[in-house]
């Protein structure tokens, strides 16, 4: 049985990756709002492939958007998301964003003075930690392998516990007239 039901409005949306992982972020990440993010649950507890893998398309957004600084300003460098988005990483096969994740993380444990420094600054932009977060934002965008969304929107795809269903079912299924095992 699916654990996660995801609405897609049409037969041309589910070919386009796009529309794809934003459906899925979006269901995703409305039940971590509800069920999660706003109760005394942890990532971490769930143990669910899916928020692992909507943690790494955070994560790719993230870096898109600031860099690997606005990703460690916007999880409060949490040890949790780190591992959460690696897990999502290795879930749809993104092996060369997880390498730069996961250096990341051991510059990050072996620099807590510099990481200290940053967090919660007005300007975290600025500062001696600049040029090693450039070096891992550097890393990032120069893979050759594809965006860590076009991985994800083949896992999405072919993942059993994932039901792709119309927009109509879908709201059935939120309005309690159909029922499903979420997550």
């Amino acid at each position: 049985m699916p654990r996660l039901i995801v609405p897609f409005p049409s037969d041309a949306d589910m070919a386009d990756d796009d529309s794809v992982v934003e459906n899925f972020f979006d269901s995703v990440d409305s039940y971590l709002h509800r069920h999660v993010h706003n109760t005394d649950r942890s990532i971490a507890e769930t143990d669910c492939p899916e928020i692992e893998v909507c943690q790494a398309l955070f994560y790719e957004a993230q870096i898109n958007n600031g860099g690997h600084i606005q990703f460690v300003c916007n999880t409060d460098d949490d040890e949790e998301t780190y591992r959460a988005v690696a897990s999502g990483l290795m879930h749809v096969g993104a092996r060369r964003h997880l390498a730069v994740l996961l250096d990341f993380v051991e510059w990050r444990r072996g620099n807590p003075a510099l990481m200290h420094g940053m967090i919660g600054k007005p300007d975290p932009y600025r500062g001696p930690h600049r040029p090693f977060f450039d070096r891992f934002d550097d890393a990032f965008f120069a893979e050759s392998e594809a965006p860590i969304s076009r991985y994800a929107a083949d896992w999405i795809r072919s993942s059993v516990h994932v039901a792709q269903v119309p927009i109509e079912e879908y709201l059935d299924y939120k309005a309690g007239r159909r029922s499903h095992t979420l997550l």
